[in-house]
C-alpha cells in the first residue's frame, strides 16, 4: 500500500480549528433549574434516561463537527498514497521553477484566430502540466518581473488564463535576471527558468552590443545551478508595418504657422505598398501613398496650416491594418500660443531719417513678420523711437526689443524693470550706437540686467577670421528649438560684438569661439536676454544667413514671452502623465477618458497645487481631459504611443542568445514536446502515488450530510431551534 506523503503539510494546522466545536458545544450546553414540586420521584428515572440520550446525541453532532473541520484541513494538505519518489529531498523540498512569460507589443501579433501571446500561454500551461507535483512554481511576466511560488497547481494556471499584452514592452534580460535572483534564494536542488518568448529583436533589446563585448563575456550569468529552457513562439516570416515616429520640422508651431509633419513609416518584410492618412483634431487632413522597402523605412509629409491658438491632437495612420494594429497609428498632441506681441525700439526716432537708412531692427522685424499686413503671421510687430518709450503702455506687449538703441533714461528703466516683474521679456542687442553707460547705471543694473556691455571688440583677421559662435548650455529650451528648427549657429560669422561681463543672475546660453559671451539670458520675474553682436549688417553677416538669422530671432522672441512654441508632444506606453492646470480658489474636477472608452476617470487631487498624476496609460491612444472648475468646463489631452523599438520583428539568433547567456543549460526549443523536465517514474501525479483528494471530498460531502441530518433529528426531537438555547418557561414558577 505504501507511505502517505502531503503536498501541502502546512495546511495541517488548520485542523487546530476542530477545537471550536467543543467551544460552542460547552457555551451552548442548557442550565437546568431546581423547581421544588411534590409527586415526582416517579418521573425522575425516566427523565435522567431521556437526558442521556441527548446529550450522547450532542456529543455525536460534536465529533462530527471536529472530524470535517480536520477533513477540510486534510483536503487542502493534498495527501499521496504510496510511491514515494526515488530522490525525495530533491523533488520535494528542492525542485524549484520560474515560468516566464514575454507579452511585449510584438507579443499581440496575430496569425488567424491565435496571437503569439495566446500562444506562449498555452505552450506555459503544458509546461506547468509537466512539472512535478511537489516543485514549488512561480510565473511571471517581462513587463512585471513580479512572482510568489506556491506548489497550488490551480492558482497558478488561473495567473496564466489572465495574464495579458502589456503595450509598455519589458525586456527579456531584465526578467532572467529577476528570476535568476529569485531562485538563488531558494534551496539546493533542480532549478529551471522557462522563457516563452517571440524572439524578435524587441524582446532582446541590447543583445548585439552587450553579448559581443571585446571581453567576449556574456550578458547575463545565470549561475551554473539554473537552467534556461526558451520556447519560440514567434514566425520568422512574420511581416510588420508601423508608424514609429513624428516630427515638425520648420518654423516655430504658433497661431497662423504651418505644421510640417514628417511620419517615419517602418517596414519589416517584404517591400509593399501603403496608404498613410492624417488626421488632424479628428478630421481627416490628408493622405498619402508610399512604397516602403523591404526592411527598411521612408519619410512620408504633411503640411497644414494651424489656424487657430489653444489645444489639437493628430494622428497618422495606416488605412489597412495588419497583423499587429497596435503600431499602426502615432498620434500627438500640441498646445499652440496665440499672437507675440512685440514692440520694437528703434533708432533714429525720425520717420524720414529711418526711411534713408536700414535701421538695426529691419532685418530683425523681416524675420519675425516679412508681410505688409500687419494681422498675418503669429508675431505683430510696433516700432517707436526711444524717446517714444516712455509714453508707450507696455501692458499690452509681450516682448520689448532695445535693437542698437543708445539706452533709455532712468525713468524709463524703472518702468522697464516693472514690465520684466510683470512677466514680460526685454531683449537688448549690442550696435554701434549703444551707449555702455546708459546700461550700467544703477537702475538698469538694479536686478534687472544679467550682464553689463563692455568695450568694442573685433576679430583680429577682420573679414577673413571673424568670430564664430557656439552652444554653452545645450539643454536650454532656446537652443532645443534652434536644433529642432535645424539651425546651425556654428557658421553664424561676427566681425565685431562688445563684450559682456556677467553678473550673478546672468547665464550664458552661446559664446564666442574667443572665450567671450555672445548670448546671456537671466530672470527678473519674466526674462532678459543681451546679445553681444548686433541683428544687422555692420558688424557680421549674420542677417544674411536666413536658415541660422529666421530660428534665431523667432525663437529668442518666444523664449522671452514664455511661449517657445508648440512641439508635438507624446508619452510612452505605462508611463505616468501630469496632468496640469491653473489652480483656483474652488476645488477642480479633473476627468481623464481613455481610448476607446466611454466613461472617465475622476482623478484625485495630490499634494501639488494645479498638478493631477495619471498613471494607467495601458493602450496608446488619444486621452481626452476634462476639466470642471467653478461650474465651466474646458477641455485638453494627451497622447500615448508604443515605444518604436517594439515594432521591430526581426528575429535574433538562437545562437546569439545561447552566447549571450551563461547558465548550467541553455535550451531554444519550437515546443515543449522537446524539453527536458524533471520527473518521476510511476503514478500520475509524478510522485509515484495516487492523490487522495478526490475521495476525501466526497467523504467531507457525507460528512456534511450526516451532521445535518444528526442536528435535525436533535434539535427536532427537542423542540428546539439550533443553536439550543436556554428556554425560560412560559409561566414563572415561584419555589
Amino acid at each position: 500500500m505504501g507511505p502517505i506523503h502531503l503536498i501541502n503539510p502546512a495546511m495541517l494546522y488548520l485542523a487546530a480549528a476542530a477545537v471550536l466545536p467543543v467551544i460552542i458545544h460547552l457555551l451552548s450546553r442548557r442550565r437546568t433549574r431546581n423547581v421544588r414540586f411534590p409527586a415526582v420521584r416517579f418521573l425522575r428515572r425516566t427523565a435522567r434516561r431521556s437526558m442521556a440520550r441527548v446529550n450522547l446525541k450532542h456529543l455525536l453532532l460534536m465529533l462530527l463537527r471536529m472530524a470535517l473541520i480536520c477533513l477540510v484541513a486534510l483536503i487542502l494538505a493534498r495527501p499521496l498514497l504510496g510511491g514515494a519518489p526515488k530522490e525525495p529531498d530533491r523533488l520535494l523540498t528542492g525542485a524549484s521553477a520560474i515560468i516566464v512569460v514575454d507579452d511585449t507589443l510584438s507579443m499581440n501579433y496575430r496569425r488567424g484566430d491565435v496571437s503569439w501571446f495566446e500562444r506562449a500561454r498555452n505552450r506555459a500551461l503544458e509546461v506547468l502540466g509537466q512539472l512535478p507535483v511537489g516543485a514549488e512554481v512561480a510565473v511571471m511576466t517581462t513587463s512585471q518581473p513580479t512572482m510568489q511560488f506556491t506548489r497550488d497547481r490551480v492558482e497558478l494556471r488561473a495567473r496564466l488564463t489572465s495574464m495579458r499584452v502589456s503595450f509598455g514592452g519589458g525586456s527579456c534580460w531584465a526578467a532572467l535576471d529577476r528570476a535568476a535572483g529569485a531562485l538563488r534564494e531558494r534551496t539546493a536542488g533542480t532549478r529551471i527558468i522557462y522563457l516563452l518568448t517571440d524572439m524578435t529583436r524587441s524582446a532582446w533589446l541590447g543583445l548585439g552590443e552587450t553579448s559581443g563585448g571585446a571581453a567576449g563575456k556574456p550578458a547575463l550569468d545565470l549561475g551554473e545551478s539554473v537552467a534556461l529552457e526558451i520556447v519560440a513562439v514567434g514566425d520568422p516570416q512574420a511581416a510588420n508595418t508601423a508608424v514609429t515616429r513624428l516630427s515638425h520640422e520648420g518654423e516655430p508651431l504658433i497661431k497662423g504657422a504651418v505644421l510640417d509633419l514628417q511620419a517615419e513609416v517602418l517596414r519589416i518584410g517584404p517591400e509593399a505598398e501603403e496608404v498613410v492618412q492624417f488626421e488632424f483634431d479628428g478630421e481627416m487632413a490628408g493622405t498619402r501613398t508610399v512604397r516602403l522597402p523591404a526592411d527598411g523605412t521612408e519619410k512620408v509629409s504633411f503640411r497644414l496650416p494651424i489656424e487657430a491658438p489653444g489645444h489639437h491632437w493628430g494622428r497618422v495612420s495606416l488605412l489597412n491594418p495588419d497583423a499587429l494594429a497596435e503600431d499602426n497609428a502615432r498620434c500627438f498632441s500640441i498646445e499652440v500660443p496665440g499672437a507675440i506681441s512685440l514692440l520694437c525700439v528703434d533708432e533714429p526716432a525720425d520717420g524720414a531719417r529711418r526711411e534713408e537708412r536700414v535701421s538695426g531692427s529691419h532685418f530683425f522685424r523681416m524675420a519675425l513678420s516679412p508681410w505688409e499686413e500687419s494681422e498675418r503671421g503669429f508675431f505683430s510687430v510696433k516700432t517707436i523711437g526711444l524717446e517714444e518709450l516712455a509714453k508707450e503702455q507696455l501692458a499690452g506687449y509681450d516682448v520689448v526689443a532695445l535693437l542698437d538703441s543708445p539706452g533709455p533714461s532712468g525713468p524709463v528703466w524703472q518702468r522697464l524693470a516693472d514690465f520684466v516683474a510683470g512677466g514680460g521679456g526685454l531683449l537688448i542687442s549690442a550696435g554701434p550706437r549703444l551707449l555702455p553707460e546708459r546700461y550700467d547705471s544703477s537702475e538698469a543694473r538694479g536686478g534687472l540686467l544679467p550682464a553689463a556691455f563692455g568695450e568694442v571688440v573685433s576679430a583680429p583677421g577682420g573679414a577673413e577670421g571673424p568670430f564664430r559662435m557656439r552652444v554653452v548650455e545645450t539643454a536650454h529650451p532656446l537652443v532645443a528649438a534652434l536644433q529642432e528648427a535645424g539651425a546651425d549657429l556654428g557658421r553664424v560669422a561676427l566681425r565685431t560684438c562688445r563684450r559682456l561681463e556677467l553678473a550673478e543672475t546672468g547665464e550664458e546660453v552661446l559664446s564666442l569661439d574667443v572665450g567671450l559671451p555672445a548670448l546671456v539670458m537671466g530672470r527678473a520675474g519674466g526674462r532678459v536676454a543681451m546679445f553681444a553682436g548686433e541683428l544687422g549688417v555692420e558688424w557680421g553677416d549674420f542677417p544674411r544667413r536666413g536658415e541660422e538669422f529666421v530660428p534665431f530671432c523667432q525663437a529668442l522672441v518666444l523664449n522671452l514671452a514664455g511661449a517657445d512654441g508648440a512641439r508635438l508632444s507624446s508619452f510612452v506606453v505605462g508611463q505616468h502623465v501630469p496632468v496640469t492646470f491653473e489652480p483656483s480658489s474652488s476645488p477642480t474636477v479633473v476627468v481623464v477618458t481613455p481610448p476607446g472608452s466611454a466613461e472617465g476617470e475622476e482623478l484625485m487631487p495630490g499634494t501639488t497645487p494645479g498638478r493631477r498624476l495619471f498613471w494607467r496609460t495601458e493602450r496608446p491612444g488619444y486621452y481626452r481631459v476634462d476639466f470642471q472648475p467653478r461650474g465651466s468646463r474646458w477641455s485638453s489631452g494627451f497622447c500615448v504611443n508604443t515605444a518604436p523599438e517594439e515594432s521591430d520583428l526581426r528575429m535574433v539568433a538562437e545562437s546569439d542568445v545561447q552566447a549571450a547567456i551563461k547558465a548550467g543549460r541553455v535550451a531554444v526549443h519550437k515546443d515543449t514536446s522537446t524539453i527536458r523536465t524533471p520527473r518521476v517514474e510511476g503514478g500520475t501525479t509524478g510522485w509515484g502515488g495516487t492523490e487522495l483528494t478526490p475521495y476525501l471530498v466526497l467523504l467531507a460531502l457525507l460528512a456534511c450530510v450526516a451532521e445535518v441530518f444528526l442536528a435535525n433529528r436533535i434539535y427536532r426531537a427537542s423542540g428546539e431551534s439550533p443553536p439550543a438555547r436556554p428556554r425560560r418557561p412560559r409561566y414563572p414558577i415561584n419555589g
